[in-house]
């Protein structure tokens, strides 16, 4: 219990730390710098992508040990099945000790790498000399997936380890010891026998080997293959996925219907440049909170022995393979996923974000009249027109706000005659590198000169 609290208390240390380096980055990234040599544009983006990589981890590392926790440790009885210890020589000369160490579960699973099991965990400090003779049935309490060993004890209810004819029986319940030393003697006769008769001992032997291969592999090649996760399809992650779908649908159509009845003016204008950006920050979301409630169904799942097969109605067996490979799979594909779509959210994001914090401006200036422009698409060779509405500042420094041309006639209402002395509040700065557009708000006449 207590490693896995320090696993927790470990993930929750690292999210901290990740959203504290998250807000310094992009803080440094939206402030403004009385020179563009004091940001480290680059290197806050790089931070943003390392550091969100990482909460996303955690944040998934998190969640596997609360419901490790949830679900409560796993006891079952078992039988020392092998302990054997091989050393080999490194390409520096070194002695290497590689250790096999493995459990049999009552069910028949083999549980491995049982070495990594700590001494906290043996109830009995004798333990470890039982613990490592084959043939001794004790009972284990660990939490799966990660593996984290709490409690391994003797089994009382079987004191004296089971010998290697009974193991070799556990394994294989039809085995006849004396069968098999009667099938040893006839191979053995068979053998000398085929050496009297040619010299060689060998052809006939392999003759029996390839008819007993072959035959193997037709018997092999004749079993159904083993359904998936994926074709199965329980009804659990039908209904999760089309509710998730359908919420997370919801909201990004009600992003893209807002922006799509937003005046391209003041703050509707700012969120209108802003709203793609929060279309991908909910993919972002949607990524994550798939890959959380994915991984739940399938570790319930895997506490069941066969599953309804959607097409036939019958139930089959579950495919325990199938299911670890799933569990693998999804802590690789989402994060890979969340990280590539969270980095077109934050370059779509930031411009955006700095125009909304820093707020609207106001500036006398004096209007220099509209521009026609025309763009042409060159995959389609459709023409676009814009309106580009000149404003020149005390300071001798051009600001130009662009519209759609349909769209020009509540700046020109307001702006008047061209030379009309203005206080013009906008949006924006057209040095930012990441949105250099700039939004319009109000135009109203300039006091000192009315």
């Amino acid at each position: 219990m207590h490693r896995l609290i320090i696993r927790m208390m470990a993930a929750g240390f690292g999210i901290l730390l990740s959203l504290w380096m998250l807000w310094e980055a992009v803080y440094d990234l939206l402030r403004p710098a009385f020179y563009a040599w004091m940001k480290n544009t680059v290197g806050d983006i790089g931070a943003i992508v390392i550091f969100l990589a990482l909460l996303c981890f955690c944040l998934y590392k998190l969640a596997t040990y609360i419901m490790l926790l949830r679900e409560g440790p796993r006891t079952a009885h078992g039988i020392i099945w092998e302990y054997k210890k091989t050393q080999t020589k490194d390409s520096d000369g070194d002695t290497v000790t590689h250790v096999t160490h493995t459990m049999r579960l009552d069910d028949g699973e083999i549980l491995y790498s049982l070495e990594r099991i700590p001494q906290s965990a043996f109830r009995d400090g004798m333990m470890w000399d039982k613990f490592i003779t084959p043939g001794t049935y004790v009972i284990m309490t660990w939490y799966e997936k990660p593996f984290i060993c709490v409690a391994l004890r003797p089994d009382p209810e079987h004191p004296v380890p089971a010998t290697a004819d009974e193991r070799h029986r556990i394994a294989d319940p039809t085995w006849d010891p004396e069968l098999d030393r009667k099938l040893d003697e006839t191979m053995d006769r068979a053998f000398a026998s085929a050496g009297n008769n040619d010299g060689s001992g060998t052809d006939n032997a392999d003759g029996a080997s390839n008819t007993a291969d072959t035959q193997h592999a037709e018997d092999n090649s004749s079993e159904p293959p083993k359904p998936t996760i994926r074709t199965l399809n329980p009804k659990p992650f039908r209904i999760f996925n089309i509710i998730l779908a359908v919420v997370m649908l919801g909201i990004i159509a009600m992003l893209i219907i807002q922006a799509a009845n937003s005046l391209p003016f003041g703050r509707q204008g700012v969120y209108k440049n802003m709203s793609l950006g929060l279309v991908f920050a909910c993919i972002v979301v949607w990524i994550l909170v798939h890959a959380t409630g994915r991984r739940m169904l399938l570790r319930r799942l895997s506490k069941r022995t066969t599953v309804l097969e959607q097409d036939t109605g019958e139930r089959v067996p579950l495919p325990k393979d199938e299911i670890d490979t799933e569990i693998r799979d999804n802590g690789i594909r989402h994060p890979i996923w969340t990280i590539i779509v969270a980095i077109f959210a934050v370059m779509m994001l930031i411009g955006p974000i700095q125009t909304a914090i820093a707020g609207p401006q106001t500036v006398p200036v004096t209007y220099q009249g509209v521009e026609h422009r025309e763009e042409t698409d060159e995959d389609d060779g459709s023409i676009t027109i814009y309106a580009d509405f000149h404003f020149r500042t005390e300071n001798g420094r051009t600001l130009t706000i662009t519209t759609d041309w349909d769209q020009r006639t509540t700046i020109e209402q307001q702006a008047g005659q061209e030379g009309r002395h203005l206080l013009l509040t906008y949006w924006g700065n057209d040095q930012n590198s990441f949105d250099r557009v700039l939004i319009f708000d109000n135009a109203k006449a300039d006091p000192k000169y009315e």
